[in-house]
């Protein structure tokens, strides 16, 4: 199967999930958690292909949430052409460097909630600066791996969370990644993300503010915020103080996110909050969330309904954007956006699934070959016996005969005329066949050769002329009193009588009149 390697560089540590599509769904294969203190960007991500053997035909990888700028913008029509050529010029006074050297993505939102035709429609747009981009591909080509789709964290996260059965069938819900450097606060439904912004305020300023309260280093400061974390009461801890004053700033994040949000759609209520990110990690920090906002709060878990081969090594929270583009690799996920101008259509993935394809295309015409090949002698098995017990019933028909027929040759030629006499009684206007049927019925074990049937319709009436032979006298005149039984008919005629000299059997010749066919 293919495989594909979403890769999530963080501010400290790069997260990575090798990805496999199976007949059973997705399953991942591998989990990477690379930290990187004192590295830069480059030189992490080059760091981490040296130190591992991965094998994949796809690499995803995301642009951070401060990387991008969000704006929402709404337009009288919803042609996704129309909408890509005018929204540079509808978002020209928005950035004072102009928009020429920004890659813009964007998508229809409140589709659910819009009703009627004249309503202006709304999109999401994430404008992302061309260099940036640029610069994020050269680093993965410095360490030999080429992307083969640049994402957004925000997409990532919410493909991650779309994927898995732990979302809400209905109302808002807030998708909070708390990283290290940045927190992306996310408005969601289950099927559309309406907004998005990142804040630099995130797990590092959580260690920085226990640091700075307890004149700790980094590294010391960041042991005791996990091993302590956010009590459940208040105290007079110092650590609480600190860490309740990082929770109350974040807060008010989140609300003013939620208000730049009301303000273009109204109040709405949020119906849950899903924490992501390592900075999520915070012991009682859930708890703490959902008393100061009212809302109930609980960890995500990115890999609910994946199939896993290995446990992560570090918490699934710092995994999400990881997961979200693995699944973007695949193909699967509501947002497939990509801020690489030129998308690679025949990369080592589609390769391997087109091989696989092709091969299962020719495995089954191979299959509809040996089919149709086995039906074909099967047929031609069961005609041959039909052939052949044909030949042997006309054979006995000449033998019992003898004398009536020179050879086989002519008996076959009598076969075919009686057939064809009986497909043309068969499609006449007014049929004689039931009368044949009647007969035939009623003959019992009267040896009665018909040699000639004549059907002669006119307006008025049907007359149907018999000839044909009989072995004696008094198989006649049994035939004949059959004749007269005949129902509906309104008259019989003997036509001529005689004896056949070759033969010796009783020749007949009767017609039979009737007034419509029945």
């Amino acid at each position: 199967m293919s495989t594909v390697l979403g890769l999530d560089v963080g501010a400290s540590a790069i997260k990575a999930v090798l990805m496999e599509d199976t007949f059973k769904g997705p399953r991942i294969r591998q989990f990477y958690h690379f930290p990187y203190p004192g590295m830069s960007r480059p030189e992490a991500i080059l760091a981490f292909f040296s130190e591992q053997t991965i094998v994949a035909e796809r690499l995803v990888v995301s642009l951070k949430g401060y990387e991008g700028s969000v704006r929402i913008v709404d337009f009288p029509f919803n042609d996704l052409k129309k909408v890509r050529s005018v929204l540079p010029f509808e978002l020209e006074s928005e950035f004072a460097d102009g928009v020429d050297s920004r890659d813009f993505r964007f998508h229809p939102i409140l589709t659910d909630l819009r009703k009627a035709e004249s309503e202006r429609f709304q999109f999401l747009s994430i404008g992302v600066k061309k260099t940036l981009v640029a610069e994020f591909v050269d680093e993965f080509k410095q360490a030999g791996f080429r992307p083969m789709t640049v994402d957004y964290d925000a997409y990532a996260n919410f493909n991650c969370f779309h994927q898995s059965d732990q979302k809400p069938e209905e109302g808002l819900s807030l998708l909070i990644d708390i990283g290290a450097r940045s927190t992306g606060i996310n408005i969601v439904t289950p099927k559309e993300l309406l907004y998005t912004r990142s804040v630099f305020f995130a797990g590092n300023d959580f260690t920085q503010a226990v640091s700075e309260t307890l004149n700790l280093d980094f590294m010391a400061s960041e042991e005791i915020k996990r091993e302590y974390g956010l009590k459940s009461s208040e105290t007079n801890s110092k650590i609480d103080q600190c860490l309740s004053e990082c929770v109350d700033y974040l807060v008010r994040e989140i609300r003013l996110t939620l208000g730049s949000f009301y303000s273009l759609h109204g109040n709405q209520d949020i119906q849950r909050v899903y924490l992501f990110g390592g900075g999520s990690t915070l012991k009682g920090l859930s708890e703490h969330l959902s008393r100061v906002l009212g809302i109930p709060v609980e960890e995500g878990n990115p890999v609910r309904a994946l199939n896993l081969d290995n446990v992560a090594p570090q918490s699934p929270l710092l995994f999400s954007v990881a997961i979200g583009l693995a699944m973007r690799g695949l193909g699967k996920g509501e947002l497939k956006h990509n801020f690489l101008d030129r998308a690679f259509v025949l990369d080592a993935f589609n390769q391997k699934r087109l091989l696989r394809h092709t091969l299962a295309l020719f495995c089954g015409l191979l299959l509809w070959v040996m089919t149709s090949a086995l039906e074909w002698g099967m047929s031609w098995w069961q005609l041959d016996g039909l052939r052949q017990q044909y030949q042997d019933e006309t054979a006995a028909i000449l033998k019992a005969q003898q004398g009536a027929y020179k050879d086989l040759n002519s008996l076959q030629l009598k076969i075919r005329e009686r057939k064809k006499l009986l497909e043309k009684f068969a499609v006449a206007e007014k049929s004689s066949l039931w009368v044949i049927d009647f007969l035939a019925a009623n003959l019992g074990g009267m040896d009665v050769v018909f040699e000639e049937m004549v059907l002669e319709n006119q307006d008025n009436g049907t007359s149907l002329l018999l000839r044909g032979t009989v072995p004696g006298g008094a198989d006649l005149g049994n035939f004949e009193k059959l004749l007269e039984r005949v129902p509906g008919q309104l008259g019989r005629t003997r036509v001529n009588s005689g004896t056949d000299a070759q033969t010796g059997r009783y020749m007949f010749e009767e017609r039979l009149e009737f007034r419509e066919r029945r």
